[in-house]
């Protein structure tokens, strides 16, 4: 059965102001520390849409562009990409006058199993939407160079995920949201 995105898109999707504000409301319930990373997370989806500077190249291509697209992102509050990528999304389509929705991964699993990132669910998981809510392409979970840095780590014997994902969020910070720019650019020549 084909996956209806315009159901998915306009019926289950929020606006990224929206999903701060779940995220914010349940941080501000967690007590015990094994998810204090989603309290974490709203500091970093905060910090990454003020401190963003947009590459001047970049800007100039959004402003000119006038395509029809949709951008529908998978995610969910606890996931520490989703909050150094899916500011820097809604910050892109926000100059280039493309609407963004939130779909939560966890409340339809057959929208995340249909886009899976190496046959697992990673998020966020960013789907490009045509006028007609058809796919075009996908992006995610991570920038490529990070995401190649993981699977390299992951590989090596010994490999410690703590550890390796420490130092990704190194790699986040050093990046300074460039390279996700750069990669979306490249999307939505796609249209």
């Amino acid at each position: 059965m084909a996956l209806d995105y315009k159901f998915f898109f306009e019926q289950k999707g929020i606006d990224y102001d929206t999903f701060v504000e779940n995220v914010t409301e349940h941080a501000k319930d967690i007590t015990d520390e094994k998810h204090n990373y989603i309290k974490l997370n709203v500091s970093r989806l905060k910090r990454v849409k003020k401190t963003l500077t947009i590459k001047p190249e970049v800007d100039t291509f959004l402003k000119s562009f006038d395509k029809t697209v949709y951008i529908m992102v998978i995610t969910e509050n606890w996931c520490g990409d989703v909050s150094h990528n899916l500011p820097v999304i809604q910050s892109l389509a926000d100059i280039a006058g493309i609407k963004v929705r939130m779909v939560y991964r966890d409340e339809d699993t057959s929208l995340i199993d249909a886009h899976l990132t190496n046959g697992g669910r990673a998020i966020p998981k960013a789907l490009f939407l045509n006028e007609n809510y058809e796919v075009i392409t996908e992006w995610g979970p991570r920038p490529n160079y990070i995401q190649q840095f993981i699977r390299t780590e992951l590989d090596k014997p010994n490999a410690v995920k703590t550890e390796v994902l420490e130092e990704v969020q190194k790699i986040y910070n050093k990046d300074k949201s460039q390279t996700i720019q750069d990669e979306m650019v490249d999307i939505f020549k796609l249209f």
